[in-house]
């Protein structure tokens, strides 16, 4: 098919996840997501492969998503990102990038009582009555 729309999911980690494995999963998803020159995103762009597209993560809903839009052929962008990830090679300087995206969710401008009812609302998602 020509000229689409990818928006795939997988189960990921979520607040009250607490298996090494599916951390560790998580915390790789994040190697190749956001703006940086290595990521999915930028790299696709470059290609002329779609016009907008990331890898997220977000453990309120415990799914990882591959979004793209405006993709020429949806089969060779897809191969593209799948051996970008695949062929990568290992750089350690990477692992700080992927900490820093999973707290990705900036309070500090916030006013004291929505950043506390936000602390509340993931305390809440963590327990086992929230999930």
């Amino acid at each position: 098919m020509q000229k689409g729309v990818f928006v795939n999911s997988a189960p990921t980690a979520t607040l009250a996840s607490t298996d090494r494995q599916v951390l560790l999963g998580f915390l790789a998803s994040r190697l190749y997501s956001g703006g940086g020159a290595h990521g999915v995103f930028s790299k696709t762009i470059a290609a002329g492969l779609a016009y907008s597209n990331g890898i997220s993560g977000s453990t309120r809903s415990g799914l990882l998503r591959y979004y793209a839009e405006r993709v020429p052929e949806l089969p060779q962008t897809l191969k593209f990102v799948i051996d970008l990830i695949r062929h990568a090679g290992h750089d350690p300087g990477l692992v700080e990038y992927a900490i820093a995206t999973v707290f990705g969710d900036p309070r500090p401008a916030g006013s004291y009582e929505s950043r506390a009812a936000a602390m509340a609302a993931d305390s809440w998602m963590a327990s086992p009555r929230g999930c």
